[in-house]
């Protein structure tokens, strides 16, 4: 099941993050929950036919590694 992100999400997300990319610099002025929170608030732009992927079953590039 999927849903949409929120803002109480975060902690979780920087935790599986710091799993997946232990050797990048953790952030500790709070710039990055700020533009978590940023991006929650945007308008859902990055759907729309502007950002072409058009690899992959899903029609998204990170669906194959063959684009």
């Amino acid at each position: 099941m999927f849903r949409e992100a929120r803002l109480d999400d975060f902690a979780h997300i920087v935790r599986l993050y710091r799993q997946l990319q232990p050797d990048d610099p953790a952030l500790k002025d709070g710039s990055d929950a700020e533009v978590f929170r940023q991006i929650l608030e945007s308008p859902a732009d990055w759907a729309s036919s502007s950002w072409p992927a058009p690899c992959g079953p899903h029609r998204t590039r990170a669906a194959t590694r063959r684009c």
